[in-house]
């Protein structure tokens, strides 16, 4: 068999509940149209059912890497119903999936995803590959705690402590935006600093007391 190119163009999306213990993965590849999705699946470029194996392999903030492989047999994998050109295939992922408790909340940070999909085409004659690598932020956790910094500000009865409340929560949603940001434009070095800035200000400045 031979390994041949084609104009598939993989796309994934990750979100997550406001509980912080819940992701949510999905494809959004989508159906191959000649002026809108030139990349999706679909002659002339493979079909979904052209797919042999899929692997989606995730790194967590704490650099450790869980890798699901639709080849490996007798392993529960939450993507075996992938590939997807509906775009409305929605798995659903705990800390359970991951090794840990299905309770835990997910880390913030840089969640990076490699979606990859093996096949066959002309009757198994040749193969083909098609990846994609995405990077996700996450601040699920952080986000809770400078809410609720907020709050605790504006419920402060003290008038001597109620403007160092605020100025907290303010100082860590600064905090807390620049990371957005700065993932936003792919600085992913300078976003984990302003995220660990505004995870110190939530954990050493929000005091409850007057």
């Amino acid at each position: 068999m031979a390994l041949v190119n084609t104009n598939l163009q993989l796309g994934i999306h990750l979100c997550q509940t406001s509980n912080c213990k819940t992701i949510k993965f999905s494809e959004t590849t989508g159906e191959y149209n000649a002026s809108s999705n030139p990349g999706g699946w679909g002659t002339p470029n493979p079909e979904v059912g052209d797919v042999t194996s899929t692997v989606v392999a995730f790194t967590l903030p704490s650099g450790t890497i869980s890798t699901f492989d639709s080849a490996e047999l007798g392993v529960l994998n939450p993507f075996a119903a992938f590939p997807d050109d509906t775009g409305t295939l929605e798995v659903s992922l705990t800390m359970a999936n991951f090794g840990g408790a299905a309770t835990s909340a997910f880390a913030d940070g840089v969640y990076s995803i490699t979606y990859t999909v093996n096949g066959e085409l002309n009757a198994g004659v040749d193969t083909y590959t098609a990846t994609v690598t995405q990077t996700f932020f996450l601040t699920c956790q952080i986000r809770c705690c400078i809410d609720k910094m907020f709050h605790l500000a504006s419920q402060a009865d003290c008038t001597d402590c109620k403007p160092e409340k605020l100025n907290n929560a303010l100082e860590a949603e600064s905090y807390l935006k620049a990371a957005e940001f700065a993932a936003a434009c792919g600085k992913l070095e300078m976003a984990k600093k302003h995220l660990a800035k505004a995870q110190w200000i939530c954990n050493n400045k929000n005091c409850t007391n007057c």
